[in-house]
This record gives structure tokens, C-alpha cells and sequence, in this order.
């Protein structure tokens, strides 16, 4: 790839070249990837599978390892152990201009001395692609993006927004494999990120490209992504679709990174086939089904949602006795926060319309199902 336009001090978009291997459809294989720096870990034997055309998200705080495998994937990061392979062609014998890979980066990464068409032309022209051929590739990208009447503004002549959506339609314009975003909204408001969400999916569906998601905000990626990688220490605590991680998580760390939780402790009481029960503030507490034995210390969890408030002692599943602390009504739901006798807070949200209201001060009980709750070893107790 030509360095040209790099005294900008914007990185370059990684593109498609006419010499890239034929054949790829955007299936990717990472298979054992570590990365060290010095002492540090960067990322520990990641394994993931990406089916093509699959919207992809990498999750995690800093830290976790998701950027590290980004990079990797992109040529920017060389693995110590491990394999990445793009449709069977193995990464790490391609150079970084030859891997059909687009990379929208959270600063845009624009050339602010080019004008919106010059910066979609830019790829296209590294590669000598005819002029009249640019012309029409741009104008349909411009479309895209929804960007017409503002192919001839300087980047800083645009909204943030409006800057993302061009750094987007640049990294599509070569028809990668695969794309890579690097936590491409973070810059961004939240109504406008929200926007974008919208926009950015409907893109990689019409495109029908193979998308990695970089983020750390968990409502990002449970709106648009397929199947997500929660990442920590630079590992992978659970891969799934947003659905299958929310509710079943398999380590506490998931549990907690992902949406709001209840955390209880407990001692294992008793194992079956069915359920593990804990001894939980002065109550037995079924859970779903775990490798458990008796005696364990654990930790509980339950989604706030999954708890219903009741007074008679009909409701059926697990129960327990506590008192209301505070709610909250915001419109569509009313939050409760109570605590338990043993002095455990927890919080349950209810729907805003069909809720019965209880005074702060109400003795209450808590009901939930088994299967709505998760149980831990203590020693698995890693927070986010």
C-alpha cells in the first residue's frame, strides 16, 4: 500500500488490492492467539470461529484483549502463538495491504486536506482503478452513506457523525472481506450513537460484509451483533448471541458485565440433576443446574427483571423477605431498590403500567425462578 498522504498524521484505511487471494467470502478462524508485551498478557489463547456475513462484536473493558485482536487480524499486531486465517489462507503469510481488510478506527482517521469524494477516491486510486470506474463507485458509496450534496466538504466541515459515515463508506469502497471497527462510535453523543447503530448495521447488511466489532459498551453490541466474545484479561469468558450470554451467563464476570444484576452469597446445600440449592439469607434458593458440591460458598445471580414483587406468599419459585429502600417510576418501568434481612441491597425492575406499588418502608417478598438464577464458585468473583 502507498504511504501517500500520511504527513496528515491520519492511518490510513487497510484495503482490498488487486493482488489480494481471490476466492475469500469473509470466513475467519482464530485459533490459540496470544500476544505478550514484556510481562504483560495482551491477549491468551483466543479462539473464535466468524461465519461470513456474520455482525461480530468484541466486548470487554480496557484492557481485556479485544483491541489486541483486532489489530492482530488487521496486520498491525504479529501473534506470538497461534493462527488467524481468512477462508483458509493463513494471515500471517499476507501482508497487511493484501488482506482484504477495512479498518474504521474511533477517530475517523480522515485526511483533512481531502475533501469527502478525494477521501473515498483515495483507495481506489492507490490501486489505479480507471477514473471513470472511481467516479462511479464514489457517487454509489455517497449514496451508502446517505452523504450526497457533501462529497465536496473538508472533513472538519462535517459533524462527527457525518465524519464516521465517511470513514465507513472508505473502508467499504474496496470491497474488503472483512471489516474491522475499533470502537467507531465512542466519540459520539448518545443519541447520535444510537443513530449510527442503526445505520452502521443496515450498511454491513447490505453489503453483506463480515463485520468485527470493537467496543466496551454492552448495549452497542447486544444491538447490533450476531454472536459477541466477552473478553477479559485477554481471554474470552463467553461466546454467544446477545440473548445466550444474558441469560446464562457462565462466569460472574459475564454475569456482571453484561446488564444490570442482583449478587448473592450462599452455601451449596444441595445438588441434583435439575438445580443446585444455596442457603441464602436465611432462605434455600434454587438455581439452575451447576458442577457443584455441597458446602461450596458461591455467588447468586439474578437479573433485575426476573424478580417480582409480592405480599401474599403465592407466587411460585424462590422467595424471599425483604424491604423497600426506594423506587424510581421513569414512565415505561418503576425500579425498586430493597434489601434483604440479612442486609443485602438488590434491585427488580417492574413494568410502569401494570406494577402494584409499594411505599418505601413495605415489607415485600422477592419471587423468582430457578432458571433465572446463575450460581458461581466465590472464587470466581472477578468484578469489571
Amino acid at each position: 500500500m502507498q504511504n501517500a498522504h500520511t504527513d496528515s498524521g491520519a492511518l490510513p484505511t487497510v484495503v482490498a488490492s488487486d493482488s489480494a487471494p481471490r476466492g475469500r467470502k469473509g470466513h475467519l478462524k482464530i485459533s490459540g492467539f496470544s500476544k505478550r508485551y514484556g510481562s504483560l498478557l495482551a491477549a491468551r489463547d483466543v479462539s473464535i470461529e466468524i461465519e461470513a456475513g456474520e455482525f461480530f462484536s468484541l466486548l470487554g473493558p480496557s484492557g481485556s484483549g479485544k483491541t489486541t485482536t483486532m489489530m492482530a487480524i488487521a496486520g498491525f499486531v504479529t501473534p506470538d502463538e497461534g493462527t488467524i486465517e481468512l477462508d483458509g489462507v493463513r494471515l500471517d503469510r499476507v501482508p497487511v495491504e493484501r488482506r482484504g481488510v477495512g479498518v474504521v478506527f474511533q477517530n475517523y482517521a480522515l485526511f483533512p486536506h481531502l475533501t469527502v469524494w478525494e477521501n473515498l477516491a483515495f483507495p481506489l486510486e492507490t490501486r489505479r482503478v480507471p477514473n471513470a470506474q472511481i467516479r462511479d463507485e464514489v457517487e454509489q458509496m455517497l449514496g451508502v452513506v446517505q452523504l450526497e450534496g457533501r462529497e465536496n466538504h473538508y472533513p472538519t466541515q462535517l459533524s462527527g457523525g457525518q465524519q464516521q459515515r465517511v470513514a465507513l463508506a472508505r473502508a467499504l469502497i474496496s470491497r474488503p472481506s472483512v471489516l474491522l471497527m475499533d470502537e467507531p462510535l465512542g466519540a459520539l453523543d448518545r443519541n447520535l450513537r444510537g443513530h449510527l447503530q442503526h445505520e452502521i448495521r443496515r450498511v454491513q447488511r447490505e453489503f453483506g460484509i463480515t463485520t468485527i466489532y470493537v467496543t466496551h459498551d454492552q448495549d452497542e453490541a447486544f444491538t447490533m451483533s450476531d454472536r459477541i466474545a466477552v473478553m477479559n484479561n485477554g481471554g474470552i469468558e463467553q461466546l454467544g448471541t446477545p440473548a445466550d450470554i444474558y441469560r446464562n451467563p457462565k462466569t460472574l464476570f459475564a454475569a456482571n458485565f453484561v446488564g444490570d444484576n442482583n449478587v448473592l452469597q450462599g452455601t451449596v446445600t444441595g445438588v441434583d440433576r435439575d438445580a443446585v440449592e444455596v442457603l441464602c439469607a436465611g432462605s434455600v434458593v434454587r438455581c439452575r443446574a451447576a458442577e457443584l458440591k455441597v458446602g461450596d460458598d458461591v455467588n447468586i445471580t439474578v437479573r433485575p427483571e426476573a424478580i417480582r414483587l409480592g405480599t401474599d406468599g403465592t407466587s411460585g419459585g424462590n422467595r424471599l423477605k425483604a424491604v423497600v429502600e426506594d423506587h424510581v417510576f421513569t414512565g415505561p418501568t418503576m425500579r425498586y431498590h430493597v434489601r434483604l434481612a440479612d442486609g443485602t441491597p438488590m434491585i427488580l425492575v417492574e413494568s410502569g403500567f401494570d406494577h402494584s406499588f409499594h411505599e418505601i418502608g413495605a415489607q415485600v417478598e422477592l419471587a423468582f425462578p430457578a432458571h433465572s438464577a446463575s450460581v458461581f464458585l466465590n472464587e470466581d468473583a472477578e468484578r469489571p
